[in-house]
């Protein structure tokens, strides 16, 4: 529900959404407590540490948008592929498995003179690096999560240290930490890296603003993706939009309510925006 002072109407309270393991389409559901499979190792926390930014996000990363890299580089499919290793292992129709294996079932070998001028932009640009220790951070999500599966391109540490430079750098308003944890409460095809029980330890770990925008993620992903959510913010008038006092939902991983203030919610969409777009394509 997004809260207006009084006397504004822009959404009735009627339209809080219960998101409690609240399925994506044709997804199976996945206990948010369930452990990992015993047979796969889990990665120490220097690993998940490491940062290995491909080119294409290396590109976004120094140009602050997603690009165009058709032309500049060879696509073939990877016969090594398996969808039920990644994130979209959950989806059940056969289509949309078809369709997600078509968009993900690509490797790409980058010519050398754009991937030249990649690296120089990427090398000009100062990702600013967090002054706290995030050691102990680090060691919570490679010993008490299962961050393993692979995303959409590379592996899901891959994915959430491109968000993580990206907020960095562009969102320095903002802590990074919450575009590098924002599925750790639940990804968008209901696969969940932790358990509700370990939500203390996380939270002692965040500070208060860090942890309500965490927790609200990915809430708010489903509510942009399947519900009219965007279109009536886009909808609304300027004074309606002044007179929002915030936004309320409820967590995925457990269904605790969950409140952002007006300021909190601000950039929001934007900074999840970043996290959603379509990967920049190669063309072959």
């Amino acid at each position: 529900t997004l809260a207006p002072a009084a006397g504004a109407a822009l959404l009735p309270a009627t339209s809080r959404a219960t998101m409690c393991q609240s399925e994506a389409p044709d997804a199976a559901p996945v206990k948010p407590d369930a452990a990992p499979p015993a047979s796969k190792p889990k990665p120490q926390a220097e690993e998940l540490a490491a940062i290995r930014h491909s080119p294409q996000r290396k590109r976004a990363i120094a140009l602050g948008r997603p690009s165009d890299a058709a032309g500049e580089c060879d696509v073939v499919a990877d016969p090594r592929f398996d969808i039920d290793k990644t994130i979209f292992g959950t989806l059940t129709s056969p289509v949309k498995r078809w369709v997600q294996s078509a968009k993900l079932n690509h490797v790409e070998t980058w010519h050398a003179e754009p991937l030249a001028s990649i690296e120089s932009a990427f090398a000009a640009v100062s990702v600013p690096r967090s002054v706290s220790d995030d050691a102990p951070l680090f060691r919570f999500m490679a010993e008490e999560c299962d961050f393993s599966l692979e995303h959409a391109d590379g592996s899901f540490m891959d994915h959430l240290h491109f968000c993580a430079d990206y907020s960095a750098l562009h969102f320095s308003d903002h802590s990074p930490r919450v575009l590098l944890l924002h599925s750790i409460l639940g990804v968008g095809t209901n696969c969940f890296p932790m358990g509700a029980e370990k939500l203390p330890a996380l939270r002692s770990l965040l500070d208060e603003e860090e942890f309500a925008q965490i927790s609200a993620f990915p809430s708010v992903l489903r509510l942009m993706v399947g519900t009219d959510f965007l279109s009536r913010l886009e909808a609304a008038s300027e004074e309606e939009l002044g007179a929002l006092r915030g936004l309320s939902c409820r967590r995925v991983l457990d269904n605790a309510e969950v409140h952002l203030s007006s300021e909190i919610t601000r950039d929001c969409p934007r900074l999840l925006l970043t996290c959603v777009w379509t990967t920049p394509r190669c063309t072959s």
